[in-house]
């Protein structure tokens, strides 16, 4: 009886026992990027939650009717510090948040010769603006 090479049986172990460690492999690269992906996600939440702040300030300004646009209009970036309401370690607050907004005049924006203000918002944290 020649004895060299593998047997079916064999074979059919190996792939198996490969099968489980490929899938534990896979398992774990999922996991990761779920977590990351929920990360991101709060991260963008809460980006969003510091820009509308900047937006509900100007807005209520508008409401009372104030100059607040007028005299913000046409002076580039403003930066805003952001009040920290982080309760984890993982908020943007915690990793030196800030935004950025401007306000910009847009002429004759109703029709009727009247001036309005466009404001951009830019919210940035760990550095990158």
């Amino acid at each position: 009886m020649d004895e060299r090479g593998f047997s079916l049986m064999e074979v059919l172990i190996a792939s198996v026992l490969a099968a489980v460690v490929a899938a534990g492999t896979l398992a774990s690269f999922v996991a990761s990027a779920r977590i990351t992906g929920n990360y991101n996600a709060s991260t963008m939440a809460e980006a969003g939650g510091i820009s509308m702040q900047i937006v509900e300030k100007f807005r209520d300004n508008v409401a009372a009717d104030d100059t607040t646009f007028s005299t913000s209009a046409g002076g580039g970036w403003q930066t805003w510090t952001p009040a920290s309401t982080a309760t984890s370690g993982l908020s943007i607050t915690n990793r030196g948040a800030n935004a950025k907004y401007r306000v910009d005049p847009v002429a004759n924006c109703d029709g009727a010769g009247g001036t309005c203000y466009k404001v951009t918002v830019q919210t940035c944290w760990d550095g990158t603006c």
